[in-house]
C-alpha cells in the first residue's frame, strides 16, 4: 500500500477511484438523516480554499483504501492574537483488515509534511461519528487530540416569504473581516482562505448597522458537494465568518442571509453556532423546522473551554 499526496486534481483514474471511494461513507445531519459528500475531480480544491494544503490518499491496485486532509491555517485567539495552527479534515478509512495499517499511515504522512509548519493543530467531528480522535491520535509522531469545545451546525430552511429586516446592509471585505475580528474577542475564531475557491456564488459580507453581528454568504459547490440519501443534492448556503455580540442582532443578520439566499435560489443555508449559544438562538429564531447537526472540536495545543466561530463550508 502507497500514500499519495496531493495539492492539485489527480489524474483521472485516481479521480475515479477516490469518487467510489468516497460513496462509501455517510454523515450523519440530526436525528434520522444523512449524507455523503463528493469533492468532485479535483479532490484537493476544498482543502486548497482553506489554506496551505495537502491531500493524502492511501492505495493499493488502483483501489483507494483512506484518505487524509492537512492544511495549515490561522486561528484567532480569545485575546485577539493570530497563530498558524494546523487543520485536519476529510479522514476516511475503508472498512476492512487494513484498517489500522492505513490510518497510521496517512497519520504519518500528514504528520511529517506538517512537522515544523505549526505547534498546534485541531480538527471538526460530527457527533455521530463511530470513532474518534482520542481513539487513534497520540502515536507515530501524531499529537493527541482531546475535545475543545462544541458547536451547532443549525440548516435553515429558506421560506418563500423571507425579508430583509433591514438594519444589515452587505460590505465590503474589509470591513467584513475587521467586524468578525472584533466579535470573535474572548474566543476561538477560524480566518483566512480564499472561499472563491470553493463558491459558485461571489462570497458577500454583511454586518448590521450597529456592528453587533456580521457572517458572510457563500457556497462549496466547486468544491465539495453534499448528497442525501435518496442521491439528490443537498444544494445549500453557509453562512461563514459568522459572529454575533447580541442574539437579537445575529438573528437579524441570519434573517437578511436567508432573504439573499432566496434570492439566489438556495433552499436552505447552514449556520454554524457555538454550542452554548443554540438555546437562545433558536428560541428568537422561532423556525421549529430547523434541523440541528452537533459537532466536536478536537485539537493538541488549544486550551479547552472557550467558545468557537468556525465555518460549516470548511468542515
Amino acid at each position: 500500500m502507497r500514500v499519495h499526496e496531493y495539492q492539485r486534481a489527480p489524474a483521472k483514474p485516481m479521480a475515479h477511484a477516490l469518487e467510489v471511494f468516497e460513496k462509501q461513507f455517510t454523515y450523519p445531519l440530526g436525528g434520522s438523516h444523512s449524507f455523503r459528500i463528493s469533492h468532485g475531480e479535483d479532490y484537493p480544491r476544498f482543502f486548497r480554499a482553506i489554506g496551505e494544503a495537502s491531500c493524502f490518499v492511501a492505495e493499493q491496485g488502483g483501489c483507494v483504501f483512506g484518505t487524509l486532509g492537512a492544511m495549515v491555517r490561522s486561528l484567532l485567539l480569545p485575546d485577539g492574537q493570530e497563530k498558524k495552527v494546523a487543520y485536519f479534515a476529510d479522514l476516511k478509512v475503508a472498512p476492512g483488515m487494513h484498517r489500522g495499517r492505513t490510518l497510521y499511515r496517512l497519520m504519518r504522512s500528514a504528520g511529517q509534511w506538517m512537522d515544523g509548519r505549526a505547534s498546534a493543530a485541531f480538527g471538526v467531528v460530527m457527533d455521530g461519528t463511530r470513532v474518534t480522535p482520542e481513539r487513534y491520535t497520540g502515536r507515530l509522531g501524531f499529537p493527541l487530540f482531546e475535545a475543545l469545545g462544541q458547536v451547532v451546525i443549525l440548516r435553515v430552511p429558506v421560506n418563500a416569504d423571507e425579508s430583509d429586516p433591514g438594519n444589515v446592509a452587505e460590505v465590503d471585505y474589509r470591513t467584513g473581516e475587521t467586524c468578525y475580528r472584533q466579535l470573535s474577542r474572548r474566543r476561538y475564531g477560524v480566518v483566512g482562505g480564499n472561499p472563491r475557491d470553493r463558491s459558485r456564488v461571489t462570497p458577500a459580507w454583511f454586518c448590521s448597522s450597529d456592528r453587533l453581528a456580521c457572517g458572510r454568504l457563500e457556497d462549496t459547490y466547486e468544491a465539495k458537494r453534499l448528497i442525501d440519501s435518496t442521491e439528490r443534492e443537498m444544494k445549500s448556503a453557509h453562512l461563514s465568518s459568522f459572529a454575533f455580540a447580541d442574539v437579537a442582532a445575529g438573528v437579524c443578520l441570519i434573517r437578511c442571509v436567508l432573504a439573499r439566499a432566496r434570492q439566489l435560489g438556495f433552499p436552505t443555508v447552514y449556520v454554524p453556532i457555538s454550542a452554548p449559544d443554540v438555546p437562545h438562538m433558536m428560541q428568537a429564531l422561532g423556525k421549529s423546522e430547523i434541523v440541528l447537526a452537533p459537532a466536536t472540536i478536537y485539537g493538541s495545543g488549544i486550551e479547552a473551554g472557550w467558545h468557537w466561530n468556525i465555518n460549516s463550508a470548511e468542515i
